[in-house]
């Protein structure tokens, strides 16, 4: 769609008297396929300084939100990402200005959710240039410069702060037109920051302030789903996986069933997390979201073949890497060990198994550099985590467990995984 300048100029005025901030928040979102080859020249820049200065107080006031915005889109349009992101910055903190300001309103809250996605999304862009610059470098100072390459995300985050205690400190409002309702998306926006340049840590605070805001449950449900995702996610590296779990279901069961990719992505998560559980999910969910190497892992950990964990680790190893949960799926190991000794134990029918029995299996399976005493040490572990109930008798080599195989190898749900 080619639209005049002057006609876009037009219809955001238009939509500033309306207060009709959905439809500015399309008009201004960067990535609107629409406005992808608008260019403003002197004449459009020339024509807007011109509409404003001729519109009322409250339609002035948005001069520099606009303006900024406008060289932005121009700098962007040049492929000029640092400069473009640098008038987006001043753009946002004009807007976050202008909200501060407001008295007893908050309808222009989407336009700043909007421009909030649209400079932490350019921020990454500017990062992710910065950083083939550097490498293309040929005399590069490593230690100097690599703690400088989230500097752009990391100055959104710090307008993204200043917007966030604004909204914040709207205390005295009525509910319906109080700015805290924005709250949680600013939240977000920044977890996304702080999970992507590895500084998770920081979300804590901002978690505080939701949970003791009193609206936890009242935030827009599209925002709440986010929330969840994000702080079930730090749950998931604090090892608290019965609370990730509960936020992970949260999020997949209200996420919208057209949207299948987000349903997707917190699956990536929610599934390795209910393994460790003792939950292993359905192979209709696995093949309806295309989860092809889940299904594989969790054949494995089933059968208790270390031999096809193994090779399914290594098989797919880029695509649990690049999805953050590697290391998750690495403890299912020990799920897997536990579910091929218990196996190994109903066939020899016995409570008192030789440690030999176990080695001898694992290096069929091609552990080949397994032995008595790793052997030992897995066994330990097993024990200590509850996977297994029983000890070892070293004067003997063996495992000594209930008669009871269901006693000696209790049901993984019934196991604290947090152990």
């Amino acid at each position: 769609m080619n639209i005049h300048p002057n006609k876009f100029i037009d219809e955001i005025i238009q939509n500033l008297i309306k207060n009709d901030a959905i439809t500015l928040a399309k008009l201004l979102n960067l990535k609107n396929q629409k406005f992808n080859k608008l260019y403003f020249g002197d004449d459009s820049k020339e024509y807007l300084r011109d509409k404003f200065s001729n519109s009322s107080n409250r339609i002035y006031s948005w001069t520099e939100v606009i303006s900024n915005y406008v060289l932005a889109r121009n700098s962007l349009y040049n492929q000029d990402y640092i400069n473009s992101f640098e008038l987006m910055s001043k753009s946002f903190k004009s807007l976050i200005e202008l909200i501060k300001e407001a008295k007893e309103e908050n309808w222009q809250l989407p336009i700043l959710f909007q421009m909030s996605v649209d400079l932490r999304l350019l921020a990454y862009t500017c990062d992710s240039r910065h950083r083939q610059d550097f490498e293309t470098e040929q005399d590069k100072e490593t230690n100097a410069e690599s703690s400088n390459q989230d500097q752009y995300a990391e100055k959104t985050a710090e307008s993204l702060m200043i917007c966030f205690r604004n909204l914040c400190t709207d205390t005295r409002s009525e509910s319906q037109v109080s700015k805290r309702w924005g709250m949680m998306h600013i939240i977000n926006q920044l977890f996304k920051i702080y999970f992507k340049i590895n500084k998770i840590n920081l979300c804590n605070p901002l978690k505080r302030v939701i949970e003791n805001s009193g609206m936890k449950d009242a935030f827009p449900i599209s925002h709440q789903i986010v929330y969840k995702f994000y702080v079930g996610r730090q749950a998931m590296f604090e090892n608290d996986y019965n609370t990730a779990a509960d936020y992970f279901e949260f999020a997949f069961r209200n996420c919208p069933s057209k949207y299948i990719r987000n349903k997707k992505i917190i699956l990536v998560y929610l599934i390795p997390v209910n393994m460790l559980r003792g939950y292993m999910p359905n192979q209709d969910l696995l093949l309806k979201y295309d989860l092809k190497p889940f299904a594989e892992i969790v054949n494995a950990v089933k059968q208790g073949n270390i031999q096809k964990f193994n090779n399914d680790m290594i098989e797919y190893e880029d695509f649990f890497i690049e999805s953050g949960v590697y290391l998750f799926l690495e403890k299912l190991k020990m799920t897997t060990y536990r579910n091929l000794f218990k196996k190994l134990a109903k066939l020899l029918n016995t409570a008192q198994i030789p440690i030999e029995e176990f080695v001898n299996v694992l290096k069929f399976l091609d552990e080949d550099d397994m032995d008595n005493d790793i052997c030992q040490c897995i066994l330990s572990n097993l024990i200590f985590e509850g996977k297994i109930k029983g000890y070892i008798s070293y004067k003997h080599n063996k495992l000594v467990v209930n008669k009871d195989f269901k006693a000696a190898f209790p049901r993984l749900t019934t196991i604290n995984p947090n152990k």
